[in-house]
């Protein structure tokens, strides 16, 4: 019994800190490479801050995308976004069907 509370914590401490290094590398990458032509909605950028509004706000967009509730406030406006959100959400099918298969 207690080998298999401890297998699980490790498995769920390793899936949850997966799911964190994914939306934080994710996040920079939108944050760098698209502009106010490709998300609706967005604050403007601030470099004078570390995690400016911006960068939270793309961080709650990449997590309610990955937790499949979406969000109405900040949408894909260019193809170059519809086509990242939609093969990100592509690959966070393919992640949770294999830590299903775990």
């Amino acid at each position: 019994m207690f080998f298999t509370i401890s297998y699980n914590l490790k498995h769920f401490t390793f899936i949850f800190l997966m799911i964190i290094l994914i939306l934080t590398v994710s996040t920079i990458i939108i944050y760098y490479t698209m502009n106010d032509d490709d998300l609706a909605n967005l604050p403007p950028k601030d470099r004078s801050k570390v995690l400016d509004d911006r960068f939270i706000s793309l961080f709650y967009y990449n997590a309610s995308i990955h937790g499949g509730l979406g969000d109405a406030l900040i949408y894909p406006k260019s193809n170059k976004a519809k086509i990242y959100t939609s093969i990100y959400l592509v690959l966070i099918a393919a992640g949770i069907l294999t830590a299903i298969e775990l």
